[in-house]
């Protein structure tokens, strides 16, 4: 899957990738929200294998890619859910984004990203529900889901991270 917006290609990840995401997900700024503040260190085989599994079958992981620069600046993809607990007989899609390179947050491109991914499902799939679960102390991930229209539904308290953080989730829905 390729996706072109405005100033974005969301694409399946290249071997050139890797050292990008592993360096993103290293960065404790980027991954605090996840449960991993030091961030999550993975070797560049851990990474392979992991995006391999995410670009199987319901899953899809892309690399969220800078069209002037042509270099990666974060990833976004998504995961179709067997057991949602709010709804039976849905197909449901959790979303998720990471812009992983500071010199680009605060701009409008998580949303842009977002917004073409989803367009994108809506067309080409059969999916009824798309959801995300923010870590509710991420202000910034709550803003922008609430800016695509996605409504809040629940909370999941107490999550523990590999790292021993306490990460309260906000489930958040958004229909057709």
């Amino acid at each position: 899957m390729k996706i072109k917006t405005k100033n974005l290609i969301l694409r399946q990840p290249k071997d050139t990738d890797f050292s990008f995401l592993e360096k993103m997900w290293e960065n404790g700024k980027v991954m605090k929200y996840v449960g991993f503040p030091s961030g999550l260190r993975q070797s560049d085989n851990k990474i392979r294998k992991w995006i391999d599994e995410w670009c199987t079958g319901d899953r899809l992981r892309l690399v969220v890619e800078d069209k002037k620069t042509k270099k990666p600046i974060g990833e976004t993809g998504y995961r179709i859910e067997k057991k949602y607990p709010y709804e039976k007989n849905k197909k449901v899609a959790a979303l998720d984004i990471k812009i992983g390179d500071p010199n680009f947050w605060r701009k409008g491109l998580a949303a842009e990203a977002l917004s073409a991914l989803i367009a994108k499902l809506r067309n080409t799939s059969d999916i009824d529900i798309f959801e995300v679960t923010p870590n509710i102390e991420n202000k910034a991930a709550l803003k922008l889901y609430k800016k695509l229209g996605f409504k809040k539904i629940g909370r999941i308290h107490k999550f523990k991270s590999k790292q021993n953080v306490i990460i309260n989730y906000q489930y958040m829905k958004l229909r057709e």
